[in-house]
């Protein structure tokens, strides 16, 4: 089999290279069985054959034509292939009409091609092996401690504080709950850090499943409570689901004055 084709023409096609070796099992055609290539009578005997130097390759280029990608295999192995097998289903069917021994095109390997074995288990082979385990693995993990509830805040830009009729400090903030269960949740918002804070706004929203519900709300403060310019606090969002167990979230934001 052929080198792999144009492979400075794509980093895809360098990674790709980097992984196949002799014994990788790609769609591949056996030149030494297929060439010559050329037309010829289903009636031709072998000896007319090996007198016009002819192989089994009957050059009909259905090979080509049923390839999504346009690629002719016959070239050697090319980065455009996506071993679809489409190619070697075409070819057997011609090979089935003419006579011949499927298997001009089949998913082979490189030392098979040569007359040799395939080594199925190899260094490299096992390396992937464990290196997709461990991925899968953390996949797994992520999984079991995902939360099905998220928390997003965003402070509104267009002031960095305000002050009310009653003359209190006021921020304002825009919540993110996103509810990634699938059904319903009911979730209770508190906030913590704050010295006697007014909570301006819904304080328990009810969220559909998969959704993210914004809710604008405002926190004020009595400017005689305020100890700094910045105060770090923290959202609280929490729901009790169906079995009973609490899920909660918390992410901090800043109360700002002065």
């Amino acid at each position: 089999m052929r080198e792999i084709m144009c492979i400075h023409m794509c980093p895809y096609a360098r990674f790709q290279s980097a992984m196949f070796d002799k014994d990788t099992f790609t769609v591949a055609y056996d030149e030494r069985r297929g060439e010559g290539r050329g037309p010829r009578s289903r009636k031709a005997t072998p000896e007319q054959l090996q007198a016009k130097n002819l192989g089994d390759c009957i050059d009909c280029n259905l090979c080509v034509q049923v390839c999504p990608t346009g690629i002719d295999i016959r070239n050697g192995l090319q980065y455009e292939c996506i071993n679809c097998g489409a190619c070697v289903d075409a070819c057997n069917g011609v090979m089935d009409k003419m006579g011949y021994a499927k298997g001009l095109i089949s998913f082979t390997s490189e030392h098979e091609l040569s007359g040799g074995k395939t080594n199925i288990i190899r260094p490299k082979l096992i390396g992937y092996a464990l290196v997709l385990c461990v991925m899968v693995g953390l996949l797994g993990l992520d999984f079991m401690l995902r939360k099905p509830l998220e928390l997003d805040i965003i402070r509104d830009r267009n002031s960095l504080y305000r002050e009310t009729n009653e003359g209190l400090i006021e921020n304002v903030y825009t919540l993110k709950v996103l509810n990634k269960s699938q059904t319903e949740q009911v979730y209770n918002i508190t906030v913590s850090g704050l010295k006697d804070a007014v909570f301006i706004g819904a304080q328990q929203v009810t969220v559909a499943g998969g959704e993210v519900f914004s809710l604008p709300i405002s926190i004020a403060m009595d400017a005689y409570d305020i100890e700094s310019a910045v105060t770090e606090f923290t959202f609280s969002v929490s729901t009790t689901q169906i079995d009973g167990t609490v899920v909660s979230v918390e992410e901090h934001s800043k109360f700002l004055y002065r």
